[in-house]
């Protein structure tokens, strides 16, 4: 999937976030529990129809010299996506995973317990 873009450059990160955390964004059935932003990356707790509870992505960027606002591209984690700083409450908070999710879910543990020790060591 490719990146979705606002065309007016008034469509900024807040106004981006905003839409995306709207309510009714989801199909029926889906609903998201919570979500936080960590830099450019959309964290969202999503509860599914079958009873799941899934973590999903959405990366955030703004048009740069095209004058084009702020976009998104959407993906869940049994996408395995390359990005580690989804907050730990979410992890803890969702399903069991499944397919990708499974190591993806560990180099998000190792992100953070990579982060805690390098702040112990320069403090």
């Amino acid at each position: 999937m490719g990146w979705s873009f606002a065309c007016s450059p008034r469509h900024d990160k807040k106004a981006c976030v905003a839409e995306l955390t709207r309510p009714g964004r989801y199909s029926p059935g889906y609903t998201m529990l919570r979500h936080s932003v960590v830099g450019n990356h959309l964290w969202t707790l999503i509860k599914c129809p079958d009873g799941r509870t899934i973590i999903g992505l959405d990366l955030l960027a703004g048009g740069g010299k095209h004058g084009m606002g702020w976009g998104y591209k959407s993906m869940d984690e049994e996408s395995s996506p390359f990005v580690y700083d989804c907050p730990l409450s979410f992890l803890d908070a969702a399903s069991e995973p499944r397919g990708y999710a499974i190591e993806w879910r560990l180099k998000v543990r190792e992100h953070h317990a990579r982060k805690t020790s390098h702040k112990a060591f320069a403090g």
